[in-house]
């Protein structure tokens, strides 16, 4: 199970990356054969520019990830984390992990 790394917008020194998912004891994420899956925090930290690591790192909050989003409706819709500036709390950056079943 990988996750194809991506982004909305212009984000200079982001670097779109294959991340390998492991299982998550939470409940969003991606499911399949009963078990839920989410990016590897570390792999997904490499992936960002250097300038967003702060952010990651302080907005992580379960599975050393920040929280991630998803359509509980849709199992093939991309997960979506954001990340936040620290005094403002608006976003910094939307980043979106698509899965890519095997075959892809």
């Amino acid at each position: 199970m990988q996750f194809l790394f991506l982004w909305s917008g212009g984000i200079p020194g982001a670097n779109k990356a294959r991340i390998d998912g492991v299982k998550s004891a939470g409940i969003t994420g991606y499911y399949m054969d009963g078990e839920i899956y989410v990016p590897d925090p570390a792999q997904t930290l490499a992936a960002l520019p250097k300038r967003h690591h702060a952010a990651f790192k302080r907005s992580v909050v379960f599975n050393g990830l920040p929280q991630l989003w998803c359509d509980a409706r849709d199992n093939c819709a991309p997960l979506v984390m954001r990340l936040y500036y620290a005094r403002t709390r608006k976003i910094m950056a939307v980043y979106y992990f698509q899965t890519l079943i095997k075959g892809d």
